[in-house]
């Protein structure tokens, strides 16, 4: 019976994965994270292997935030550069 939920997820990915490009909202439809560990658990895999749910946010969380950072870390570095670059033209007064 796992076999055959599977296999289903499988094949209900697989009819639908035409539609992502014309339309990548339908990826809103599927819950990747419960969608993988269903087939997780019903491969018989042991359950120690699954990160706990609210590690994996936590994990998520984090991540978002160094990017962010780095994000803004690079704005200000792009926004130095043009400054920089505009006070050695002269369109601006050196600071």
């Amino acid at each position: 019976m796992k076999a055959i939920e599977n296999e289903a997820f499988g094949r209900s990915f697989a009819e639908t994965s035409p539609f992502f490009e014309l339309a990548p909202e339908t990826l809103d439809n599927y819950d990747s994270d419960a969608i993988a560990r269903a087939i997780y658990r019903n491969n018989g895999a042991p359950e120690e292997g699954l990160r706990p749910e609210r590690e994996r946010d936590l994990m998520r969380q984090e991540r978002a935030e160094a990017q962010q950072q780095a994000e803004q870390e690079m704005a200000e570095l792009e926004e130095a550069d043009a400054v920089s670059k505009l006070a050695s033209s002269g369109a601006i007064a050196a600071a």
